[in-house]
């Protein structure tokens, strides 16, 4: 029996649509094209943080984050880490 390419699991999910990043010195870089070269390290894109900007404010007892509403300004931007759905960070506007 055959040994299967040490990137077999990549190349199958790439070819099912799956963004692959190559790594580049110390950086991830993302490739269209990738050569699997078995010297290379590759793996599939992770998600990007998810970012979302409302309006935080103070209600009775608590506070409430909400969707701005029509001509209202937003007053806080909350990240998401992409993998973990974590907060990430919060910037106040």
């Amino acid at each position: 029996m055959t040994k299967p390419h040490v990137h077999c699991e990549l190349i199958k999910a790439w070819a099912d649509g799956a963004e692959i990043q190559v790594k580049d010195n110390e950086s991830w870089v993302d490739t269209t094209n990738p050569i699997w070269s078995p010297n290379n390290c590759y793996r599939i894109k992770p998600p990007s943080d998810i970012v979302i900007s409302g309006v935080l404010e103070l209600v009775p007892g608590y506070c409430r984050f909400r969707p701005a509403e029509d001509g209202e300004l937003n007053n806080v931007r909350l990240t998401f880490n992409g993998i973990s759905r974590t907060l990430k960070d919060v910037d106040i506007l």
